[in-house]
């Protein structure tokens, strides 16, 4: 998933892939993304960004539980540029 925050233009935007999307739905994003909006607007972004990463790992978790066998296929480094 990604999530592109604009706390000067109050706009967020939250991408997943298709399989993700399928399971969430536009509704389900757009519960995330008002949440996150009014969490701009008390000016608590990061709280609010927090609770949205919270919300939706438990979802994700919920809906593709880890097995025994997977691999992790991307690094877990944070890259800044």
């Amino acid at each position: 998933m990604l999530i592109l925050i604009s706390e000067l233009e109050h706009r967020v935007v939250i991408l997943g892939d298709r399989g993700i999307h399928e399971r969430v739905g536009d509704a389900g994003w757009q519960d995330h993304v008002d949440h996150l909006i009014a969490a701009i607007q008390r000016r608590e972004a990061a709280s609010g960004l927090l609770d949205v990463i919270e919300r939706l790992g438990v979802a994700h978790a919920e809906r593709n539980p880890a097995r025994a066998d997977d691999a992790n296929e991307l690094p877990d480094e944070i890259v800044r540029g």
